[in-house]
């Protein structure tokens, strides 16, 4: 990175306690923590990131105050979010910089409510790397009492357990003749075609009504 780029990981959370750890190496400058969508490959800071700084900067709402620990290589970063109640904590080598992520008490942050956030690293300098655990491997340090690892064993089961049984995309050439669409492992109730060589209108076709009744979701 030619300046501080951010970096966010695959699961968003909204409602639950997590955990992960990052250990950095090659340091020059670093950042862990959590980040709304609206940080995805980001160089400026603001109102969408809550991080732990490799200097001792606590970062987020828009603020950056000089209140904890420094950390260098080989150093172990930890993270707790705890989305139902708004609260983040961070911790170095076991030390956690504020509070108890056990008992929720003197969190970093406390305005995570209501928001979506991703695991978020970032870098200044492309020399500076993060090893992210989360959950994969042993962690270095027990996660506090009630935090759960962030991955896809801990995750909710969903209502669909394969999305291809409920949506699919077919992308096709269109030649003016009759075509059928087949292999699908649903049969649709909602269909929705969009020309994408012209300026054709989106025109979605439902069971209830037929198919001979059309809506075009960009006009009026």
């Amino acid at each position: 990175a030619g300046g501080w780029l951010r970096v966010l990981g695959t699961f968003g959370i909204r409602s639950g306690k997590w955990y992960f750890e990052g250990t950095v190496s090659a340091l020059n400058y670093a950042l862990i923590g959590v980040a709304t969508e609206a940080m995805a490959d980001s160089e400026s800071g603001g109102n969408n990131e809550w991080g732990y700084e490799s200097r001792g900067y606590k970062a987020g709402d828009g603020a950056y105050p000089l209140v904890y620990s420094t950390y260098v290589n080989g150093d172990v970063i930890a993270v707790a979010v705890d989305m139902d109640n708004g609260k983040i904590w961070f911790a170095k080598n076991n030390t956690w910089q504020s509070g108890d992520p056990s008992a929720g008490t003197s969190p970093s942050f406390t305005s995570l409510s209501g928001l979506t956030v991703f695991p978020m690293v970032s870098v200044n300098t492309a020399s500076t790397q993060w090893d992210l655990n989360f959950g994969q491997r042993p962690f270095a340090y027990t996660p506090p009492t009630g935090f759960k690892a962030l991955n896809a064993q801990n995750l909710s089961t969903p209502s669909i357990i394969k999305p291809a049984t409920a949506v699919d995309v077919d992308l096709f050439t269109g030649t003016g003749a009759s075509r059928s669409t087949t292999g699908k492992l649903f049969q649709p109730d909602l269909a929705v075609f969009k020309g994408r060589s012209g300026a054709t209108s989106w025109a979605w076709y439902d069971s209830g009504r037929g198919v001979q009744k059309d809506l075009a979701s960009d006009s009026a």
